[in-house]
């Protein structure tokens, strides 16, 4: 069974295919796809087949998509994944976003936190990867708190240049420390 984790703020769930409808009216919404899809507005069987790769990864890898909640609201305030990456073996990437009425006030770096807690943690992995598109200053600002380091810059999938950061287990928990 997948864990669910908190934060200080947050209970967070793994996201499973009960979830179709929420996820996918956030992940629809202008200001969440704007960078997570390039965009790009996602069908409903596109999420669908997230959450059901989700299941199946936190069946067998330990990590997914993690839907995070304040207090009794249900609305899903933010949400972060860890995704497999190929090679097999390479790290995973960290995705992670929140709703546009709770943007601002600092949700994603704690429900990343929370996620990344996880994988240095009960899952001993030893690195995480993050990309970025160059221009989401936000989402660079969020990679920089939880202590990620840039390794590179590349050309996306839509030509943008896209920002590598990468964080291993001991910078993750010297980082935590100093906290």
């Amino acid at each position: 069974m997948a864990p669910e984790l908190s934060s200080a703020r947050l209970a967070l769930r793994p996201a499973g295919l009960d979830d179709l409808a929420a996820v996918h009216g956030l992940w629809t919404e202008p200001s969440v796809r704007r960078f997570l899809f390039d965009d790009r507005t996602l069908g409903e069987h596109e999420v669908r087949g997230f959450l059901a790769r989700s299941e199946e990864s936190f069946r067998t890898r330990g990590y997914g998509l993690w839907l995070g909640f304040e207090g009794r609201d249900p609305a899903i305030a933010a949400f972060a994944a860890l995704v497999p990456q190929e090679p097999p073996g390479a790290p995973p990437s960290l995705i992670y976003g929140v709703r546009p009425a709770a943007t601002g006030r600092g949700l994603a770096t704690e429900t990343a936190r929370a996620v990344l807690a996880h994988a240095f943690g009960a899952l001993a992995l030893p690195r995480v990867h993050a990309d970025v598109d160059a221009p989401n200053a936000a989402s660079v600002r969020v990679l920089e708190k939880l202590g990620m380091v840039r390794a590179g810059e590349r050309v996306g999938a839509w030509g943008d240049p896209l920002l590598d950061f990468t964080l291993d287990a001991a910078e993750f928990r010297a980082a935590e420390e100093t906290r």
